[in-house]
């Protein structure tokens, strides 16, 4: 290989780690996760439980701050999580079992918990209620997260 070649190969491989590009494309590696676009009204969206097949859903809302990661527990209930870091306010990624904030690598666990800081507090639940087959989520203002 020449030695410019080698140089741009170097450069691109910082700029998608630096970016965490690189973490996006680790991800691909995994199962994919569901995902579902909608639109909320009144501060809240909801969706048929009948989308709920495979038990987790990442769902991004039309015009709005922050996606949903939407799961049943065990136990037949649901949870939201707002993803948005609690460190800084970033938008996270799913990687694996875990979501990662590519700002300042604070990583969270599905549950919510925090594994890696710098962020020292769990994900935002956001209140669901599930009723005659349908999962409704109540939004929160980013400026509340």
């Amino acid at each position: 290989m020449k030695r410019r070649k080698f140089i741009q190969s170097g450069c691109h491989a910082c700029l998608l780690l630096g970016s965490g590009m690189f973490i996006d494309s680790l991800s691909s590696c995994s199962p994919k996760l569901a995902v579902t676009k909608v639109m909320q009204h009144d501060m809240q969206f909801s969706i048929p439980e009948s989308d709920m097949a495979a038990g987790s859903k990442m769902i991004t809302i039309k015009n709005f701050d922050y996606d949903v990661f939407l799961k049943k527990n065990n136990d037949g209930s649901y949870m939201a999580l707002a993803m948005i870091c609690t460190h800084a306010g970033h938008s996270l990624v799913k990687t694996g079992k875990k979501f990662y904030c590519s700002l300042h690598g604070s990583e969270f666990d599905v549950a919510g918990n925090v594994i890696k800081g710098p962020a020292e507090r769990n994900l935002v639940q956001l209140p669901v209620s599930n009723a005659k087959g349908v999962i409704v989520v109540k939004l929160k203002n980013s400026s509340e997260i």
